[in-house]
């Protein structure tokens, strides 16, 4: 029976008794098919031809590498498919320098001449492995993915835990989990989850992307928090600003115009935030033109027209029209007061100034004359 399907192992390089055991020993895990290769850039010639090959044992000489990476010898052949077929490395290992050299140029699996048949087959079992939960990883969290695109939160859990306890700490996969949980709304948890995972490799992309939608979720949160509690604050003054509104045009109504100008005083102090700071102005034009404080309320137009929003246009035309009417008919009865008195005070002999007009009488004089017939007895 193959080992975990593998069928057909290329050795590259690989002479003499070195050759001789590996053969052994992958006849003893059940490798159906053994071919050779002369070197990297004809086995990726050859696989990129379209020859199917489970595993790669090269036999590689440090000193021929030059700095130059496996898997660009590989696609120097034409196969970007031979980069990701799983390979063991044979070599003559003797100084810490030669380890790192190897692995610079990808060969992250080898093992040092002469070789032992157990530990050459065990190696050849572990790469096997790793490379079968490779292909088992790229299932998993595809089908993980699949479940958070279709919202299916329960499933991708589902599919995720058994992973999970197998590969505890495997990066990819505690990225999964705290996408996951973030999906859910638990974005504290899966915060934790990923401070836990950059920690131990903080370029990890997936992991920066989740903390960066992490963060942008937390401050839309935080601003929507914020602008419900502003709304909240707003409706709060509206309500109460609309109730002392009311006490102020009852004064205005009722005629105790000292204390409803001070109360549109008071409240034109704190109504622009709540919407009401232009409402409350024409309540407060009204006011004056009741109270006969024309020019008053002639100052509040102006500053009305020059900036007030186009949507009160209407009504501040309306009120300029107002004031004009009552300001002309305040005229027009004060002349005929005047008048009136002007012609009491002659039969009187009340004393009036020389050139006393209509116009200059006021309530004052009025009292004056009111008094002087009282106590002198005239009419």
């Amino acid at each position: 029976m193959a080992l975990l399907g593998l069928q057909k192992v290329m050795l590259v390089d690989v002479d003499g008794d070195i050759a001789a055991q590996c053969e052994r020993v992958l006849k003893r895990c059940g490798v159906v098919e053994l071919t050779k290769a002369r070197n990297l850039m004809s086995a990726g010639v050859r696989i990129g031809s379209g020859e199917a090959v489970d595993f790669l044992i090269v036999d590689v000489d440090i000193k021929e590498l030059g700095g130059e990476s496996v898997s660009s010898l590989l696609l120097g052949g034409g196969s970007s498919v031979a980069s990701s077929i799983p390979v063991l490395f044979v070599a003559q290992v003797k100084t810490r320098a030669d380890v790192a050299e190897l692995q610079e140029a990808g060969c992250y699996h080898f093992l040092m001449k002469p070789l032992n048949d157990n530990l050459l087959e065990a190696k050849i079992r572990e790469i096997v492995e790793r490379s079968f939960d490779t292909l088992k990883e790229q299932e998993v969290v595809s089908s993980v993915k699949a479940a958070i695109d279709a919202k299916n939160y329960p499933e991708a859990e589902k599919i995720l835990r058994p992973i999970l306890r197998k590969y505890p700490a495997f990066p990819k996969f505690q990225v999964l989990l705290a996408e996951i949980v973030f999906c859910r709304g638990d974005l504290k948890t899966a915060a934790i989850i990923l401070e836990k995972i950059i920690k131990s490799d903080a370029k990890l992309a997936p992991a920066l992307e989740l903390q960066e939608r992490i963060l942008s979720q937390k401050r839309a949160e935080k601003e929507m928090k914020l602008a419900q509690a502003a709304a909240t604050e707003k409706e709060r003054l509206v309500q109460e600003l609309t109730t002392a509104r009311e006490f102020a045009i009852y004064y205005s109504l009722g005629g105790q115009f000292e204390q409803a100008e001070a109360a549109f005083n008071n409240l034109l102090k704190r109504a622009e935030g709540a919407g009401l700071f232009h409402v409350l102005r024409l309540d407060t034009v009204e006011m004056f033109v009741r109270w006969k404080k024309f020019e008053k309320a002639k100052v509040l137009i102006s500053e009305l027209q020059a900036d007030a929003p186009s949507q009160f246009a209407q009504q501040i035309s309306t009120l300029f029209e107002q004031l004009v009417r009552e300001e002309s008919l305040c005229e027009e009865e004060k002349s005929r007061k005047g008048y009136a008195y002007k012609e009491m005070a002659k039969a009187t002999d009340f004393p009036l100034p020389q050139g006393t007009s209509n116009e200059d009488f006021d309530p004052n004089t009025e009292e004056r004359i009111l008094k002087y017939i009282m106590f002198e007895g005239k009419l």
